[in-house]
C-alpha cells in the first residue's frame, strides 16, 4: 500500500478550513469530546465571527470549504445571520459545511435549514445523532426535512459497542431517507491493543456493510475507491492501524478564536489569518511525524523511498 487519498464528493480539490461557532450546547453528551476539550464554555461575539469569516473568504485560495462547528452552531441567536454573512459576501467558488445534533423543535429546524438550502450544491450539513440523549421522533422529522431541501446531508454515529443494539433505529434513519449519506467514526484514540482494534473494527465492517454504498467517505487505496468501512479493515491489516507516510498535502485546518491556523493532523501553528492570505495554499511538504489517523475526513499521503 503505497498512496492513500480520502476522498467524497463535497470535498474533493477543496481545502477545509473549521473554526468553532461557539461551545455551547443545549445537551450535555458524557462522551462529547467539546466537553473534555472545554470544560469551560466560550462564546464568539457576532462580530468576531464576521472578522475571522471575512480574513477565510479573503484567502488567495478560493476553494475553501468554511466548516462551522459547536458547541451546537444552530443554536447560537445570530446563526442565521452568520450564514447570511457568508452567502452575501463570499466567493462562487466558497463552500459551507455545518453540523448540528439534529434534535430540535421541527419548526426551528426548517428554519435552519431553509435558510442554508439557498447555497444549492455549495453547502453541506452533518447530522450526529446521540442515540440516548434525543427526541426520536423529532430528530428523524429533522433528517427527513433535510435530506429533501440538502443535496449533502450526512448522517455521523459513534460506532461503539452499543451500535448492534440500536441498528434498528440506523435502518428507520436511512430507510425514511433518499439523498443522506453516512459518516461512521470510531473512536480508536485510546486503544492501544492492536488485537483488540482488529476484532472491534472486525465486528464494526460486518454490522455496517449493509450500508456501504451510502458511505459519505471513501478512500482511494492505490488508485482503487474503495468505501470507509471496507478501506479501514485493508488499512489497519497493512499498517498496523496508522498509514505512515513521507509526504503529506495538508488540507485540513482549523481557525483558532485569535485567528491563529493549525494543521489539523499534527496540531503545528502555522500563522494568523490576519497576517497572510496564503495559510489555506495547498502544498506538498516532507512530514516529520509520518503517522497519519486515517479517521480524518479529508487526508491525502503518499509513501516515498527513503
Amino acid at each position: 500500500m503505497q498512496k492513500i487519498i480520502c476522498t467524497n464528493d463535497f470535498m474533493d480539490d477543496y481545502t477545509y478550513v473549521e473554526f468553532e461557532v461557539f461551545t455551547s450546547c443545549n445537551k450535555s453528551c458524557d462522551y462529547c469530546y467539546n466537553l473534555l476539550q472545554h470544560p469551560k464554555r466560550f462564546h464568539n461575539t457576532y462580530d468576531g465571527l464576521i472578522s475571522i469569516l471575512d480574513r477565510i473568504m479573503q484567502s488567495d485560495n478560493k476553494r475553501v470549504v468554511i466548516g462551522m462547528i459547536g458547541g451546537e452552531p444552530f443554536i447560537h441567536k445570530r446563526f442565521n445571520d452568520v450564514v447570511n454573512h457568508i452567502y452575501d459576501n463570499c466567493d462562487p467558488m466558497h463552500k459551507l459545511q455545518t453540523f448540528t445534533h439534529g434534535d430540535h423543535k421541527p419548526a426551528f429546524h426548517k428554519n435552519r435549514i431553509d435558510n442554508l438550502a439557498k447555497f444549492g450544491d455549495r453547502v453541506k450539513l452533518t447530522t450526529s445523532i446521540h442515540y440516548d440523549y434525543i427526541d426520536y421522533d423529532n430528530f428523524a422529522k429533522n433528517l427527513e426535512y433535510t435530506d429533501s431541501k440538502l443535496k449533502y446531508n450526512v448522517l455521523s454515529t459513534m460506532v461503539g459497542d452499543n451500535i448492534a443494539d440500536r441498528i434498528d433505529l440506523l435502518d428507520d434513519l436511512m430507510a425514511r431517507t433518499k439523498n443522506t449519506t453516512l459518516h461512521l467514526f470510531v473512536d480508536d484514540r485510546e486503544e492501544q491493543d492492536y488485537i483488540q482494534l482488529l476484532k472491534r473494527y472486525n465486528q464494526y465492517q460486518t454490522i455496517m456493510s449493509r450500508y456501504t454504498e451510502r458511505m459519505d467517505n471513501y478512500y482511494l487505496v492505490d488508485e482503487k475507491k474503495i468505501p470507509w468501512n471496507v478501506a479501514k479493515m485493508q488499512i489497519i491489516k497493512d499498517n498496523g492501524f496508522v498509514f505512515t507516510g513521507r509526504k503529506c498535502t495538508p488540507t485540513y485546518y482549523e481557525v483558532m478564536q485569535d485567528g491563529s491556523v493549525y494543521q489539523e493532523c499534527n496540531r503545528g501553528c502555522l500563522g494568523n489569518v490576519y497576517d497572510s492570505n496564503e495559510l489555506f495554499n495547498v502544498r506538498s511538504f516532507p512530514c516529520d511525524i509520518h503517522r497519519c489517523p486515517p479517521n480524518l475526513s479529508k487526508i491525502y499521503v503518499e509513501k516515498t523511498d527513503t
